[in-house]
């Protein structure tokens, strides 16, 4: 080829130094802000899918426990307790926020303690684990979680034990693990220990929350709001509501 050849080829080439046309910025920022949007949405559902489906678990649980203490006719205890989320589950549990330990144990011998003509607790050799004790992190039991009383049954005043409210603790303790000289949970149930109590269960289906020596009361309704929290800073968003029918031992869940 000749030299004046080669010339006229490098004056026809264009150079390739075209960049981005605004139009076609504007359509990938456009395009970026709705896929961002998509993740945090997406991200939101999943977090409300998980508190969701601890909520439904821990309902569950309280059915379990009463379906039990009917088909063996005996009493069965579920213990529940908020603890410190900053801590390992795995380790000792101390009384805090964001965390909350469920578990289910039964009388082996169909007695219990704390009743008309007892005032003494239920050892622990007379106790059988059902459940073992379960974890349920970013999770608080409340005061209240908001949701309308025109949603909620309307229980008279006394009638309703809210488990956030330590003004009258349950008397029924146990320890996790049952008879462990270093137990994960020192305590289910007792005083001093807010978001603590023991739930129970007897042979006719009927829940109840022992409040004191020589007692037999049924209360209306046993009721635990729940809220979800971010390690142990609470979130007032997605609350719900686990309500233990007293007289039947039904269980119910209400969501905001």
């Amino acid at each position: 080829m000749s030299i004046s050849n080669q010339s006229l080829l490098k004056s026809t080439r264009k150079p390739n130094l075209q960049g981005f046309s605004l139009v076609e910025i504007l359509a990938v920022l456009s395009i970026a802000s709705i896929l961002s949007l998509l993740v945090s949405t997406g991200f939101q559902s999943i977090l409300g899918t998980v508190e969701n489906g601890q909520v439904s678990d821990i309902a569950n649980t309280f059915v379990r426990a009463r379906a039990y203490a009917m088909a063996n006719n005996t009493y069965v205890f579920v213990g529940i307790q908020e603890v410190n989320a900053s801590n390992p589950s795995t380790g000792t549990q101390t009384p805090g926020v964001g965390r909350i330990g469920v578990t289910v144990v039964a009388s082996s011998d169909g007695t219990r303690g704390y009743q008309t003509s007892i005032s003494a607790s239920t050892p622990l050799t007379s106790l059988n684990v059902v459940l073992p004790v379960r974890h349920y992190d970013n999770l608080h039991l409340t005061t209240s979680s908001g949701i309308a009383n025109s949603v909620l049954p309307n229980a008279s005043t006394g009638s309703t034990y809210n488990l956030a409210n330590t003004s009258a603790a349950s008397f029924t303790t146990f320890t996790w693990p049952l008879g462990s000289a270093s137990p994960q949970y020192p305590t289910f149930g007792g005083s001093g220990i807010s978001n603590n109590t023991v739930i129970q269960f007897n042979p006719q289906g009927e829940a109840q929350i022992v409040t004191g020596q020589y007692t037999d009361s049924i209360l209306q309704w046993i009721e635990i709001d729940l809220s979800p929290t971010h390690g142990t800073t609470v979130s007032g968003s997605n609350p719900a509501t686990i309500l233990i029918d007293g007289a039947s031992g039904s269980v119910s869940t209400y969501r905001k």
